[in-house]
């Protein structure tokens, strides 16, 4: 049977037993033949007389060639490869030999020349078989026109060098090393340590005498080459733009321009992707500030180069910060702190002993000069003088405290100063009123500064539903937002009222009161605080329980300790063992627990208050995971380890494999690795090993990317 196959750019010839193509072509009439097939449409055909050895036969049946081929193959329109044993060569359709059949292997390219495969060496023959590169190289790369821009490398006794894509030679073979030139504008060659460059067609630009050449910058093209330990800037076709007097230079990668250090003779400038120096070598170093500007330095004094190289603040100081949010930065010199803007224009004269850092809220800094104390704003502006004493500012609350000679007082971010030389103020109440000091008596002063109650109390408690338990000769009372007296101080011990509710208590009794001070329920408990909206933390003969307003017991005091989850259920123990109750007391998770831990998010409506999801009880070695309303989460697994990661997420251990759930108990990652995952800490990933596959958590976005599938 005959094969025939049609290949543009690769043959590979095989003995194989033959096919024809076409079995309605017409086949002519060979003498002796035992068998003609077709080869193609052109009425060439091959005959054979004992379907051994086959010969090319045209349309009259004459032989065009002997009965001299194990295999005939169809190339293209004019050749055909044969092959006798395992051996290939080459014929056109007259018949006549173009390559014999001497070669391993033979590859025709689009161009039509031969790359030959002999004994383990390579060459290339012409379109006429013709021999233009001795079979004599251990490889010859590809003549396909398009890869490789009319240049192959070819190898012998491990060196290098280049044909074009008819064989003739570029470059000799003796190059240890040849990088050109797919995706570069360049090629360079390389003889034991030393580097030449020569161009896309494989002209030697250079002599190889260069230590290094590497990109400096793709827009423009321009590279950097060393020599004699010295580096300097030439272009792709080797001439020389800066001499070779560099100690050292960037590189700028694609895409990338503007500017980059450079240094010569010890010292560092800048030069930009073209190559051109925008800036001398006057630094002794050069770093990426922040804001993309640069820190200069010489001699220990500091100064800012913007991101073309310009100088903007003078090499002059012995210190600059980082840029706050408002873009302001201390400067230091000579032990004197000041401040530039964004514009790097001084706005506050380097002549203050202390800048302290903004406040978060206000951007207020305290400043010093001289042992006094002021206060500037954001901007760098002057709100309060350096000329007292003590000054802080700012509490959580917007104030801060301020003091000169005996006085001390209050001061907000605005500036506003609150100072008596008639007593001191010491505090502020959420309701903005000012708890005021005298021979260790209180009062209070609203923001007029006008007192709304006299300075007559031992203590002053802070306002809760508008009332503030006040002390007076040893007894307690209440007082509203005016400072009127509206109980009277009969009182041993009060409480701050919650729902129009106080606890007091007077001749070891305790009751609810109302507002207007009346006894409203007794309490015959031994304690009694404020637990949660209508309902009171109680304790009776060392047992602790729960109440409400109305004096119902809705928890016994039958427990050791109570501790609240959410809004209806309590941890709760006896005997150091702990489960679950309701706010009834109806017992949700058996009291039978050796430990306990509680998972909470920040509550969606408000960032300050935290929202109980998740709860954990545990025996020795076993975890078990409940919801909030105490229904059991995964009741298949239980947990060796649980380990919260953040305020959402929760590591965890089960059976041996390792996985991540989040705060409500949703499996995120799951529970089949067999390493325990690993935190950086300061950052915000999360990497997970298995012998399955490779992720990073990212804490921040909940998001997982896988990163590498393992075999």
């Amino acid at each position: 049977m005959l094969t025939i196959k049609k290949l543009i750019i690769v043959c590979l010839f095989m003995t194989t037993s033959m096919v024809h193509a076409n079995e309605e072509c017409v086949k002519p009439s060979v003498t002796d033949a035992a068998y003609v097939g077709c080869l193609r449409e052109d009425k060439l055909t091959v005959a054979t007389l004992d379907n051994t050895l086959w010969a090319l036969v045209n349309e009259k049946g004459a032989l065009l060639t002997e009965y001299a081929f194990d295999n005939v193959v169809d190339i293209n329109d004019t050749l055909f490869g044969v092959a006798l044993g395992s051996k290939k060569g080459i014929i056109n359709k007259q018949g006549k030999q173009i390559l014999p059949t001497v070669y391993d292997g033979i590859t025709l390219y689009d161009n039509h020349y031969f790359r030959l495969n002999q004994d383990g060496k390579y060459g290339v023959a012409d379109p006429r078989g013709n021999i233009v590169l001795p079979v004599e190289y251990d490889w010859v790369g590809s003549l396909d026109n398009d890869d490789n821009r009319n240049r192959v490398i070819i190898s012998k006794q491990q060196k290098r060098g280049l044909i074009d894509e008819e064989g003739n030679i570029v470059l000799p073979a003796k190059y240890d090393q040849l990088f050109c030139c797919r995706e570069t504008n360049y090629g360079k060659v390389a003889i034991g340590n030393d580097y030449g460059l020569i161009s896309l067609s494989g002209t030697p630009l250079t002599p190889v005498e260069y230590q290094s050449i590497k990109a400096f910058s793709y827009k423009p093209m321009i590279l950097k080459a060393k020599k004699q330990g010295k580096w300097g800037l030439m272009d792709v076709k080797g001439h020389v733009l800066h001499p070779f007097e560099f100690d050292q230079l960037p590189r700028f990668y694609p895409n990338e321009v503007g500017v980059e250090k450079f240094k010569r003779d010890g010292k560092y400038g800048f030069i930009n992707n073209e190559g051109k120096i925008v800036s001398s070598a006057n630094y002794d170093s050069v770093d990426v500030f922040d804001d993309n500007k640069y820190e200069l330095e010489n001699d220990n004094v500091y100064g800012l180069a913007d991101t073309a190289g310009q100088l903007i603040v003078p090499v002059e100081y012995d210190n600059i910060s980082t840029a706050d949010e408002q873009g302001l930065r201390v400067v230091e010199k000579n032990k004197k702190y000041g401040l530039i803007n964004a514009a790097s224009e001084i706005i506050l004269d380097v002549e203050y002993d202390k800048l302290e850092y903004p406040d978060d809220e206000s951007g207020v800094r305290v400043v010093r000069k001289k042992d006094k104390y002021g206060l500037i704003d954001r901007q760098g502006s002057i709100l309060i003088p350096p000329e007292y004493d003590m000054l802080i500012c700012c509490y959580t609350n917007g104030y801060g405290s301020i003091a000169k000679g005996n006085s001390q007082g209050i001061i907000d971010s605005s500036g506003k100063i609150y100072l008596s030389d008639d007593y001191d103020y010491e505090g502020v109440s959420l309701n903005g009123l000012f708890l005021v000091v005298r021979d260790g008596l209180q009062g209070l002063a609203n923001k007029e500064q006008k007192l709304i109650t006299p300075i007559v109390y031992e203590d002053i408690s802070p306002f809760s539903d508008d009332l503030s338990a006040v002390q007076k000769d040893g007894k307690w009372g209440y007082i509203n937002t005016t400072g009127t007296l509206v109980i009277k101080n009969i009182y041993n011990r009060t409480q701050a009222f919650h729902d129009g509710i106080a606890v007091v208590e007077t001749d070891n009794k305790k009751w609810f009161i109302n507002q207007q001070g009346n006894k409203v329920l007794p309490l015959p408990f031994d304690t009694i605080t404020y637990n949660s909206p209508n309902r009171y933390k109680v304790s009776k003969n060392g047992k602790t329980g729960i109440i409400d307003l109305k004096g119902n017991v809705l928890i016994p005091p039958m427990y050791n300790r109570l501790m609240q989850i959410g809004t209806q259920s309590y941890f709760a123990a006896k005997s150091n063992v702990w489960g679950m109750i309701s706010a009834t007391n109806k017992v949700i998770v058996p009291i039978q627990y050796h430990d306990i831990k509680e998972f909470s998010l920040f509550d969606s409506a408000t960032t300050d208050s935290m929202t109980t999801t998740m709860v954990g009880f545990s025996k020795p070695g076993d975890w078990q995971l409940y919801n909030a309303q105490g229904k059991r989460l995964h009741p298949n697994k239980l947990f060796s380890k649980i380990i919260t990661l953040n305020n959402d997420s929760i590591v965890v251990q089960s059976e041996g494999k390792w996985g991540l759930i989040d705060a409500k108990g949703e499996i995120i990652i799951p529970i089949d690795f067999e390493d325990e995952p690993f935190d950086y800490g300061y950052k915000d990933e999360l990497h997970f090993v298995s012998d399955k596959q490779k992720f990073i958590f990212n804490k921040k976005t909940k998001e997982f990317i896988l990163i590498e599938k393992l075999p």
